[in-house]
């Protein structure tokens, strides 16, 4: 519990963007941040046409016989967007979509046609989602070392059988986890504001 910050926020007509870049974010249920490039995905309104599934999959079956042709693998490893595992933090104007299928999933399904590997996040990070370590920071737009870490581990898992020496490293042998309170990202700096004035409970290694 601390004093409440109050911040008054309004359009800055004059932001530099060559500076700042043109990062634009929304803040959801218990302060979590999501930048409106994920909203596309989460309302459905991106889904690609029978012929750009067509086209994805055919650019994809050059890259996988071209790696097949020098010994290689070619292996997708999708980072879901925070929308995707707090689904409750999804600001309310943007509706999740009602439709059988997202961009996302057309991916999936082209690049397993394709005949690569496919290694899907989902599942994984929602049996963690409660976890003592956030997977994600709120007022950052990248993942905590923990979710990278549970990502880290299930693609390690799936090579250490042909290269052994890649077994994923094991929290509290090899690596430890800690929460520390910190300054605001890159999604309070996007308003703005500075980062001191907003502060988070993050993860490290």
């Amino acid at each position: 519990e601390s004093d409440p910050i109050i911040v008054t926020t309004q359009p800055n007509y004059a932001l530099d963007f060559e500076k700042y870049g043109v990062y634009r974010s929304a803040l959801g249920d218990n302060m979590q941040g999501h930048y409106y490039g994920q909203f596309d995905d989460w309302m459905g309104t991106n889904i690609l046409t029978d012929k750009q599934v067509e086209g994805l999959t055919s650019r994809l079956t050059e890259r996988v016989d071209f790696l097949a042709e020098n010994g290689c693998e070619l292996i997708y490893l999708i980072v879901p967007n925070p929308i995707a595992i707090y689904p409750e933090t999804a600001p309310i104007r943007y509706p999740k979509s009602t439709a059988d299928t997202s961009r996302t999933e057309q991916f999936y399904a082209a690049a397993r046609e394709a005949g690569a590997t496919v290694i899907e996040l989902e599942d994984l990070l929602w049996e963690h989602r409660e976890d003592e370590f956030k997977i994600y920071n709120k007022l950052d737009s990248h993942w905590t070392p923990y979710g990278t870490y549970l990502a880290y581990d299930a693609l390690m898992d799936y090579i250490a059988p042909d290269w052994p020496e890649l077994a994923p490293v094991v929290p509290g042998e090899d690596v430890e986890f800690y929460n520390e309170v910190v300054n605001g990202g890159d999604i309070v700096t996007a308003y703005d504001l500075d980062s001191h004035l907003i502060q988070e409970n993050a993860t490290f290694v």
